[in-house]
């Protein structure tokens, strides 16, 4: 019945004369299933929605899926409408009153809207809220009742998507970011805004099919420039040089979010061959499949890593605690490694570790020494506290005998500003 629907789009849209009118929305989190602190209504700061021409222009100056969205959307010549645009940094799961009045302004904003041709949205892949698991695909179904089935909706997920197979059911495309670091993002929202146009132009019928292979990838092993991802990765680029081909996503899943779907995906999206987009995504699985004997995670323990860092010919040296992913949605306050450098009496270090208590969005945090010392054990001296860049507080700080602290606060200094 969508699709039928679909073919009168064009017809509708050449006897008015109008140019289509396509709607730019997004609700997006990473959410770490272990982390106890809940993400709330408040950790969404929403975008603004006018004067719609500035706010475009804003929004395309930006490098990201919803700039992609604009400037794809501009080169097709759609009539863009924002609707609803609002993300969080990654931490605990989303509460069930933040899902529901997020989920609330979001449906609303699009039940008001003119009538829209189309949907370019903007979705995580790796929301956990705290009573769904799979928190976007209940934001894409709750969008597609607000829409209606004639309405066509394009997703742009992140590579670290955890992709429920009944998405597909609820879009007309789904596409993931193909690299991890993540420097296609706008890309990939070009590349959405160029498949809305085929679908509102009559040219182009999506049909997709998802497959998922039974593993976990670590993020260790999720950079997509080096082995195991990458000659699967540029399998995919080189699949979307068939003009069948719409788009072919590779996501590498989410570790930290603890749901039935967690794990690598791909999706195929193909111009109405079914049997295409089922057989290329199995094919890809198969290839991920195939490296799962070079997935062991063999890193040291923290006191071995000190051990190595100190006796290190170069520096300085980087320690990071993976299981303690900032960028992942953790709290930034393990001390394992700080415990081992104490206890090794090791010289001239720089720790960075998070205070929600004490940081603040609009200043500059600080931690004190007293702070360090009810975290752990150790005996603090020469402890420097620091602004961060980003808000969370930071501490420079040196045993006994390591080097004074002028240097170290000098040196984080400069770590924050880049």
């Amino acid at each position: 019945m969508r699709y039928l629907l679909l073919l009168l789009i064009p017809a509708l849209l050449a006897a008015q004369g109008q140019r289509p009118r396509v709607a730019i929305a997004q609700l997006s989190h990473e959410s770490n299933s272990f982390n106890p602190r809940m993400t709330e209504h408040a950790d969404f700061p929403q975008r603004a929605l006018s004067p719609v021409p500035a706010v475009l222009d804003d929004w395309a100056r930006s490098k990201d899926t919803v700039s992609g969205f604009v400037i794809g959307g501009r080169r097709e010549n759609f009539d863009l409408l924002p609707t609803f645009v609002a993300a969080a940094i990654p931490r605990g799961p989303v509460s069930a009153a933040a899902f529901e009045r997020l989920t609330g302004e979001l449906t609303a904003s699009l039940k008001k809207a003119p009538k829209l041709d189309g949907l370019l949205l903007s979705l995580h892949g790796a929301m956990v809220a705290e009573k769904y698991p799979h928190g976007d695909l209940e934001v894409l179904k709750r969008v597609r009742a607000a829409v209606g089935p004639a309405v066509p909706i394009v997703v742009v997920h992140d590579f670290h998507a955890n992709i429920a197979p009944e998405m597909i059911r609820h879009c007309n495309a789904l596409l993931t970011f193909k690299e991890n670091p993540h420097v296609d993002t706008q890309d990939r929202g070009i590349q959405a805004a160029r498949i809305m146009a085929g679908i509102v132009s009559g040219r182009t019928m999506p049909v997709q099919a998802v497959a998922k292979p039974d593993m976990v990838y670590n993020i260790l092993h999720q950079n997509t420039f080096a082995p195991p991802l990458k000659p699967i990765v540029d399998e995919s680029k080189r699949l979307e040089e068939n003009p069948k081909v719409l788009a072919v996503s590779v996501s590498g899943g989410y570790q930290y979010g603890d749901a039935e779907w967690m794990g690598p995906s791909v999706v195929v999206v193909t111009d109405n061959d079914q049997a295409l987009a089922e057989r290329e995504a199995q094919r890809l699985s198969r290839m991920l499949w195939e490296t799962r004997d070079r997935l062991a995670v063999n890193l040291p323990e923290p006191d071995t890593a000190v051990r190595q860092a100190s006796a290190a010919a170069k520096t300085p040296v980087v320690l990071v605690e993976m299981g303690d992913n900032i960028g992942g949605g953790s709290s930034g306050d393990a001390t394992f490694i700080l415990e081992e450098l104490v206890r090794q009496k090791a010289r001239g270090w720089v720790v960075m570790i998070a205070e929600p208590a004490r940081s603040s969005p609009r200043r500059s945090a600080w931690v004190s020494a007293p702070r360090l010392t009810r975290w752990s054990a150790a005996r603090w001296t020469n402890c420097t506290a620091l602004p961060c860049a980003s808000g969370d507080a930071c501490a420079a700080c040196t045993t006994a005998s390591g080097t004074s602290p002028r240097p170290l606060t000098e040196a984080a200094r400069s770590s924050t500003r880049a």
